[in-house]
Parts: structure tokens; sequence; C-alpha cells
């Protein structure tokens, strides 16, 4: 038999630990967080590539800001900031490759907003998990 941790959760939602498999029930969901942490650096490579390889001209690095936010759902604080982080490196290291020395206004235009998407969406999903857990904080010490 498995044993479940149930804790309550900020928002009067419930969250339950599967402690043998370290699985979390997060929104009705459950999540592994080896999977979750696979499924990151998989969509980050995606991203990557479709941003290096392809000749279409936006700011396809701007979607590392959903792999941010899915992070932000799964992984704790540290974690988000490294997806972040590592998404922006991720950004500048295909921006160089593609362009090579030939760097276009548009271009650089382009790389500038991806960087400045997934900064703000990596500042806004820490600031999330820190008020989720701040709020939870403050309810129990209000309802003693």
């Amino acid at each position: 038999m498995t044993r479940l941790m149930t804790q309550q959760a900020e928002a009067g939602t419930t969250k339950r630990l599967h402690f043998s498999t370290g699985e979390k029930l997060v929104d009705g969901i459950w999540h592994n967080p080896l999977i979750d942490r696979i499924l990151v650096v998989v969509f980050c490579a995606g991203i990557f590539l479709f941003d290096t390889f392809t000749q279409i001209d936006i700011a396809i690095a701007a979607l590392y800001a959903v792999v941010v936010v899915f992070s932000a759902k799964t992984l704790p604080g540290r974690e988000v900031l490294f997806v972040g982080v590592g998404s922006i490196g991720l950004t500048l290291l295909s921006f160089f490759m593609t362009h090579a020395g030939a760097y276009q206004d548009e271009a650089i235009g382009r790389c500038v907003v991806a960087c400045i998407v997934i900064s703000a969406s990596t500042l806004l999903a820490v600031i999330m998990q820190r008020a989720e857990r701040g709020g939870g904080a403050k309810r129990r010490l209000c309802s003693n």
C-alpha cells in the first residue's frame, strides 16, 4: 500500500504527495518531478532547434515563456530561475549561430524582444510562486 500525504494548498485546493515516487497532485493532475524536468528539457531543445534551423523571421524564442510558465507550476523556484536563464542562454546561442557576424537590426530586435519576454515571464512566475507560498503562511497565522 502506498502512502499519500495531504497538504492544504494556499488557494484552498488540496495537494497530495506520493511518497514512493515523489509525484504530487497539482490542480487535479499528478506530476512526477523527473518527468516534468525531462519535458522542460525536451521542449527547450525543440524550441532551440526550431529557432536555429528554420528561416522564419519571427521571435520563435519567445516560446520559451511557455516552458517557463509550465515549470513554474510544477518545479521549485530556483529551478524556474534556471529554466529562465537557460532559455535566454539558448536564445543568444541560437542568435549567434544563426547570424554569425551578419547582424541585422531586425534580427537583433527579435532577439531582444524574446529575451525581454522570457525575463518577464520568469520574473512573474517566481513572484507568483512566492505569493502563493506567502499567502498560505499568512492564512495559517490568521486562522490560529
